[in-house]
This record gives C-alpha cells, sequence and structure tokens, in this order.
C-alpha cells in the first residue's frame, strides 16, 4: 500500500474527500506528462491550498510531484 512508503514525520489528518482528490490529480499529472503541471492549477481543481496539495500528496503517495513527472512515483 501507498501509504507505507511515506517518509513523512508528521501525519495530518486525512478524510475521504483529500485522498479521492490526490488520487485525481495524480492521474491528471500522469495522464499530461507533456506538460508540466503547475502547483496553484492543480491546487485549484483540487479545491485546496498548493501547501495543502503537496503536503497530502507526500503523505499520501509517499512521493513528491517530481517524482511522478520522472516516472519514479
Amino acid at each position: 500500500m501507498e501509504l507505507e512508503k511515506r517518509n513523512e514525520k508528521r501525519l495530518y489528518a486525512l478524510n475521504t474527500q483529500d485522498i479521492e482528490k490526490i488520487y485525481e490529480i495524480k492521474e491528471h499529472i500522469l495522464e499530461r506528462l507533456d506538460i508540466p503541471p503547475v502547483i496553484d492549477d492543480l491546487a485549484v481543481k483540487a479545491g485546496m491550498s498548493s501547501t495543502k496539495l503537496k503536503r497530502l500528496f507526500r503523505q499520501i503517495l509517499g512521493t513528491a510531484f517530481s517524482a511522478i513527472i520522472r516516472g519514479s512515483g
């Protein structure tokens, strides 16, 4: 399970909607690898701040945006 891969020391409260949004954003990025994602645009799409998006992305998926783009996530 991807949650087991995380190295984040501090864990933040998660809800189902946030988890679903993070997976939607991941799929959005993977479907458009030829277009570099803009964090602020993805945050708007997810309905959260860019800080929260980055933090939850790493916590839930155990990787950063850059790793997904490079194909290692």
